[in-house]
């Protein structure tokens, strides 16, 4: 067997050992479906009813500017757009029913490049784990986070301001995470070895 052959057979092992990862199980496998408006745990995840249905909104306590459009969306027809001008956010939330333990991958789309010279911010059950400063170039950019529940309540909340153009925000999707069995850890650990075995004997031989 050719040393090409022994590391296809190899790449093959890890494969069914579940070493390579279905695509499913990856950060940012999931995204929101703007059709049906779920996103994992995420309701009206694209903005797609045209307002802010299954959001709180908190308005900043001055120069609040925030709303849903059709002129810049990711996909679909709607986004949100955060725009407030006197230095403060408006922020939206949603209350997600989560378990306590578990990791969720949180993924989301903002586009700040118009000119935006403000704030934006994500944060998860309190906890800041994103902020944008200024313009952000290229268009819109995928923001993906795994994140940890500590209840089974956990707030996913976005914010922002910016005296010139708008920071928008498109296709939240929180889904939780897959763990592997213990059962499953030992296989693949087994697998692993034994497919390094076979790389070894193949090319000292």
């Amino acid at each position: 067997m050719t040393s090409r052959s022994s590391l296809l057979l190899f790449v093959a092992l890890l494969s069914v050992s579940g070493l390579i990862l279905p695509s499913a199980l990856l950060a940012g496998s999931t995204s929101c479906n703007s059709i049906t408006g779920i996103g994992g745990l995420v309701a009206n995840c694209g903005f797609e009813t045209g307002e802010f249905t299954s959001w709180t909104t908190i308005p900043a306590a001055s120069g609040s500017d925030f709303e849903v459009d059709f002129l810049n969306p990711h996909s679909g027809i709607y986004s949100a757009r955060f725009g407030a001008t006197a230095g403060l956010n408006d922020y939206i939330f949603q209350n997600l029913a989560t378990t306590a333990g578990d990791t969720y991958d949180v993924n989301f789309w903002v586009d700040g490049s118009e000119g935006a010279n403000g704030q934006f911010v994500a944060n998860w059950n309190g906890s800041n784990i994103l902020t944008l400063t200024g313009p952000i170039a290229g268009g819109y950019t995928d923001y993906n986070f795994l994140v940890s529940a500590t209840s089974s309540i956990t707030q996913l909340e976005f914010g922002g301001n910016t005296l010139f153009h708008f920071y928008y925000l498109d296709d939240i999707s929180a889904v939780p995470t897959a763990t592997p069995e213990p059962s499953s850890i030992l296989l693949l650990g087994t697998s692993f070895l034994a497919a390094a075995g076979i790389m070894k004997r193949k090319i000292f031989s």
